[in-house]
């Protein structure tokens, strides 16, 4: 498979970070690496490939040296699985005319403009009910349809549209969704859709966090096909070169790792973020794993060599506005 065609299929299953790690975990299974818990004990082999999935939105995968003669050299490459983005709030029905609407957050940085008069779908995760309280059921739903959209006004109704006009993300972001009828339940339309779409009771819904995304395809454009078009490019690019790299990797010496971290759109603080102590633990434990002490983990970490991917090092033909 060529590098365009390998980031066209993730961009497209990418409909959220969590449905990015689990098309990460399908390359990488196919790559015949091998799936590891992330809080139990591992056995680790020279010449091995690895992968651990951490909280359904982060992914560190690795490989081990078949020739490992010394405390192994480490290299990383890191890049991000979310990107900017409108994500429902709780209790999101929202209501004007005969319309229902979804009251939305703002995630990272989006440019707002680009969201309008497009078709829209929502992906995600729903946490259930499950067998016991502290271990809930996880479904991952895609609707997998455009179902929402954000129209613009005509210009007529809002005369200053061209020449720039600060947009209001409460008031004029919110998503249409339907038309209120008499079969539609203003007040839970949208968790009788999620629930519908979850196969599961609505009342059995404990949580969820569902993006929404641009459900247009990626494209080819220019006179030479030279361009490539499509959503979420930041940062699924950087994610497909990292799997495209790690999956590619003979395994001759040293421990080569990829990170693929979630949240890096909101500063990477959470707990699988790339702020956290995350990558470090997991380090950790590898070296561990081969019977290293945490002597020589440390100097691996010291000594080694971390490269961070993201769109944002690309260049842009148009000049950049004063600040």
């Amino acid at each position: 498979m060529n590098h365009m065609k390998q980031l066209e299929e993730l961009i497209a299953a990418s409909v959220s970070p969590y449905h990015c790690i689990q098309a990460a975990a399908k390359q990488l299974s196919a790559g015949e690496f091998k799936e590891l818990p992330l809080a139990e004990s591992w056995e680790l082999k020279q010449g091995g490939s690895y992968y651990i999935n951490a909280f359904d939105s982060t992914l560190i995968a690795f490989t081990v040296g078949s020739e490992l003669t010394a405390v192994p050299q480490l290299k990383l490459a890191a890049s991000h699985t979310d990107w900017p983005c409108l994500k429902v709030k709780p209790s999101p029905e929202v209501t004007a005319l005969e319309y229902g609407k979804l009251n939305v957050e703002v995630y990272g940085g989006p440019l707002l403009g680009t969201w309008f008069d497009r078709p829209l779908s929502m992906a995600g995760k729903v946490s259930v009910t499950g067998d016991t309280l502290m271990n809930p059921r996880t479904i991952f739903v895609d609707f997998s349809r455009p179902v929402l959209t954000i129209p613009n006004l005509a210009i007529h109704m809002n005369r200053n549209a061209n020449e720039g006009f600060a947009l209001n993300a409460q008031v004029d972001m919110l998503p249409l969704i339907a038309r209120i009828t008499d079969e539609l339940n203003k007040e839970s339309f949208f968790i009788d859709a999620l629930a519908k779409e979850a196969g599961v009771k609505k009342e059995d819904i404990l949580d969820y966090e569902i993006y929404i995304y641009n459900y247009e395809s990626g494209t080819t454009l220019g006179l030479q096909n030279e361009f490539y078009s499509a959503p979420r490019l930041d940062n699924i690019t950087s994610v497909s070169a990292c799997l495209s790299g790690i999956l590619s990797d003979t395994h001759e010496s040293g421990i080569h790792a990829i990170a693929l971290y979630d949240n890096e759109e909101i500063g990477s603080h959470t707990k699988q973020g790339a702020a956290s102590a995350l990558t470090e633990h997991i380090m950790e434990k590898i070296y561990a794993s081969l019977g290293y002490t945490r002597t020589d983990f440390l100097n691996a970490l010291l000594s080694g060599f971390l490269l961070s991917m993201d769109v944002a090092h690309a260049i842009h033909p148009k000049p950049r506005r004063e600040m």
